[in-house]
């Protein structure tokens, strides 16, 4: 019932978070609050050694441009900070990759077709946090507007991201300019 899941977030709360591996994997949490309309997915900074490893892996992943079919302007592939790459899209033990772990939480909540209509995703993220949020709120608003009318999360995706470091090369902060003037 619609109804009823609203009414069970009614006082800001955290629904979700990932912090099974806190010394191995990167930390997040996903919370919901319906007095400002939003829900929010914040990522933790550098804080163990893995993560200041993570921060290190500075090489670039080239992955396919989602946005290339877009504007003509597009490259056909985006460079991003592999260790933020592999940080959020590395397979874990349970062999899904934290970013599908983290979509599959959005994504239930904004089934309820009463917080679809009224709440926005904001991403969050302070250092490490912030370049996660990043490149979390880039796939999502990929997502979103290759799908807008059947995607349940709704557009605009809104990234907060506090003291990041480089996510990614030119190609990727083109794409990602290109989904913020498009309203993804």
């Amino acid at each position: 019932d619609g109804g009823s899941t609203s009414k069970a977030y009614e006082a800001p709360a955290i629904v979700a978070y990932g912090d099974t591996k806190p010394d191995s994997e990167l930390v997040y949490a996903v919370g919901i609050d319906s007095s400002h309309k939003r829900v929010t997915v914040v990522f933790r900074g550098s804080v163990t050694t893995t993560d200041f490893v993570t921060d290190a892996c500075i090489a670039l992943k080239h992955q396919e441009n989602p946005m290339k079919d877009a504007e003509a302007s597009q490259m056909e592939t985006i460079g991003i900070h592999y260790g933020f790459f592999d940080y959020l899209f590395k397979v874990g033990d349970n062999r899904k990759n934290k970013y599908d772990e983290i979509l599959e939480q959005v994504t239930s909540i904004f089934k309820n077709p009463d917080i679809r209509q009224t709440h926005k995703l904001y991403v969050s993220g302070h250092s490490l946090g912030g370049a996660l949020a990043t490149l979390f709120s880039f796939h999502v608003s990929a997502e979103v507007f290759k799908n807008k009318a059947n995607h349940p999360i709704p557009a605009p995706v809104s990234c907060v991201s506090i003291a990041s470091p480089r996510v990614g090369e030119i190609s990727f902060l083109s794409a990602f300019t290109l989904l913020e003037r498009r309203g993804a």
